[in-house]
């Protein structure tokens, strides 16, 4: 979500459709389901809800079979260049079939409602909950986790991106370029933030898309403190998206499209960390429980 397109991707038309999306799904799990390395295979996510947009990424679970995980990590790298060759970034995750079933994963308890008990259009093998399992921590100690790793995250990708590529067009598009691949989503910080803290909040979030988390986030009162820095990370990311569509029509040029896709970023760095520096504050001083 939030991908930042370099020029490159603009000027060779490489900004997917929803349609693309679908199809390069359907060609991942048609590969993984004949090389059976797999033992399943499922995207996640906004595919999954049937919410995607052009902006989107592509959210990929793997578990493999013991005995074929090389191989496995070789099909997920051809998997993330064939994505990305189409303009889609693949946020892919590995395991091993061993690791999945004895919890030597990332995934927190909120994993328990997520992940899929049947399969779909998008998954093949077995149901992703038959493979993990889950470590027994609360799910208020796994969003806090979380946001303190997505903190240092963004505080290191940021500090990289200001030292770096200050006001020169040319290091803007090289950024881009050398992250691109990495899933670098800066401009949806405040999707990760409504969730996490939505997830802290209440032990549960049956709607996690984004219209839903933006409006259920900006109707709590808890979070009141953050909806300044919320919005204005909405804005900013909606401004993206007119930037992005006069750059595809031709209407800005290279050099002022990297101008303020740089003036942008240096922005949405400063309000992200600001943001999340507060929700982990916020958490860290609170004692509402979930409900």
């Amino acid at each position: 979500m939030g991908m930042i397109l370099p020029w490159r991707f603009v000027r060779q038309g490489t900004v997917p459709t929803v349609g693309d999306f679908e199809e390069v799904a359907r060609n991942i799990l048609e590969v993984a389901s004949n090389q059976r390395a797999f033992k399943a295979a499922a995207f996640v996510g906004s595919l999954a809800r049937g919410d995607i947009n052009p902006r989107s990424d592509l959210d990929l679970i793997l578990v493999a079979h013991d005995k074929k995980i090389v191989q496995a990590r070789e099909l997920e790298r051809k998997f993330r260049r064939t994505s990305l060759a189409r303009g889609i970034p693949l946020d892919s995750r590995l395991w091993s079939s061993s690791d999945a079933c004895r919890g030597r994963h990332t995934y927190g308890p909120s994993y328990l409602q997520t992940l899929p008990t049947t399969l779909d259009q998008y998954a093949i093998g077995r149901p992703l909950a038959e493979c993990f399992r889950v470590p027994g921590s609360s799910v208020q100690m796994e969003m806090l986790e979380k946001l303190e790793h997505k903190l240092h995250s963004t505080r290191t990708r940021a500090g990289i991106f200001l030292a770096r590529h200050v006001s020169d067009p040319l290091m803007v598009e090289d950024w881009l370029m050398s992250n691109c691949s990495r899933v670098v989503r800066p401009m949806r910080v405040y999707v990760t933030v409504g969730r996490r803290l939505l997830w802290w909040l209440h032990g549960t979030l049956p709607n996690d898309g984004k219209t839903e988390v933006i409006a259920q986030f900006l109707s709590e009162e808890t979070f009141l403190s953050l909806h300044a820095g919320f919005t204005q990370l909405v804005e900013l990311d909606h401004y993206y998206d007119e930037l992005l569509g006069r750059a595809c029509t031709g209407s800005s040029r290279r050099s002022r499209y990297l101008h303020k896709v740089g003036e942008l970023l240096r922005e949405n760095f400063r309000v992200s960390l600001r943001l999340l520096s507060d929700a982990v504050s916020l958490i860290r001083g609170s004692s509402v429980c979930a409900a």
